[in-house]
């Protein structure tokens, strides 16, 4: 019996299906270690100083990242630090799907003690609440006038924003209004927000 006679009954149809099915439980195997593999591990970016810009395929470390202040009459309105991971996932539900991904928006802020930057003068909670309730009110009648009632921060057009910025509940009150509609009070990390869409 010759070489290829040989070679050829050792490659017979049980050698063949014993190899795919080795093969497949190697893959298999592969693919299942892959998925439950732990994210790597953050690296912490090289301080290149204030000036420098940022890679955006570069990782970044956000506590090193100064908080981004929206609008030039914002003084000190602080909407969120950088984000650097992708948005979070908002409740299934929370947004319709025709809610937009960007809007224009004014805010009247009231701040009360212990909130970001609150003076140590700053108001009690209590009466914070029943202050925004006030400037709600007058908000959706006259909302310049509820503007300059409101604390340094408030501004009638503080910019453009993007979803997967704000925290929920000022995200899903924000991006919620239609044009021109103006939201109840919403307690932030910053104090309570009333909000109006204007694009």
């Amino acid at each position: 019996m010759g070489s290829g006679e040989s070679a050829g009954r050792a490659w017979g149809g049980e050698s063949v299906a014993s190899l795919v099915l080795a093969v497949a439980a190697v893959v298999l195997s592969a693919v299942l270690a892959f998925r439950d593999m732990p994210p790597p591990a953050p690296t912490k970016p090289v301080d290149a100083g204030p000036e420098a810009s940022i890679d955006a395929g570069a990782p970044v470390d956000a506590g090193t990242i100064e908080p981004v202040v929206f609008g030039a009459d914002a003084g000190g309105l602080f909407l969120s630090d950088l984000r650097v991971e992708p948005p979070r996932e908002m409740e299934a539900g929370a947004l319709p799907d025709r809610a937009p991904k960007q809007v224009r928006f004014g805010v009247v802020l009231v701040q009360f003690a212990g909130v970001q930057g609150a003076p140590a003068s700053a108001r009690s909670r209590a009466d914070a609440a029943a202050a925004a309730e006030r400037l709600a009110e007058e908000a959706r009648t006259d909302f310049r006038a509820a503007v300059r009632k409101g604390d340094p921060g408030s501004t009638e057009d503080a910019g453009r924003i993007h979803r997967g910025i704000l925290e929920p509940a000022s995200e899903i009150a924000l991006f919620g209004l239609a044009v021109g509609d103006t939201s109840g009070p919403v307690e932030t990390p910053r104090g309570y927000w009333i909000v109006k869409r204007l694009e």
